[in-house]
């Protein structure tokens, strides 16, 4: 398990460190564990939640809808909206979070997908290098 600090989820999710803290505050997500000197941390779990968070915002899910739903319903609405989203950003999120998940065939199915869509070069120029 690796530790995650506030400045790298917000380097991997793209969500400001002041706004992780309001969400905290108000809807409890996340949820940090702390060390004995009282400084955040996260885990592979939670940033895979916070993946997860952040591409539903970005589709315009308001954060008050999504803390009320359970991880599994979080999860089908981020493949939900994959499937109807293939932009690049959306592509190398999920590239990451099925790296993660060490999820292989999703991985591959990912990329594959792409490269038949797109050709390999506007894969590796687009989705590849910035992932």
């Amino acid at each position: 398990m690796q530790r995650f600090s506030i400045k790298d989820i917000e380097a991997l999710t793209g969500i400001k460190q002041h706004t992780l803290r309001i969400w905290e505050q108000r809807y409890n997500l996340p949820q940090p564990k702390r060390t004995t000197t009282n400084i955040r941390y996260y885990d592979d779990a939670d940033l895979k939640l916070m993946l997860n968070v952040s591409m539903l915002n970005r589709f315009g899910v308001k954060i008050s809808k999504i803390t009320k739903l359970t991880e599994q319903e979080i999860e089908r609405m981020v493949l939900a909206y994959m499937e109807k989203d293939q932009s690049d950003t959306v592509l190398t999120e999920s590239l990451t979070n099925a790296m993660l998940q060490l999820d292989e065939m999703a991985f591959e199915k990912i990329l594959s997908k792409n490269i038949l869509q797109h050709g390999l070069e506007k894969t590796m120029l687009e989705v590849i290098f910035p992932f």
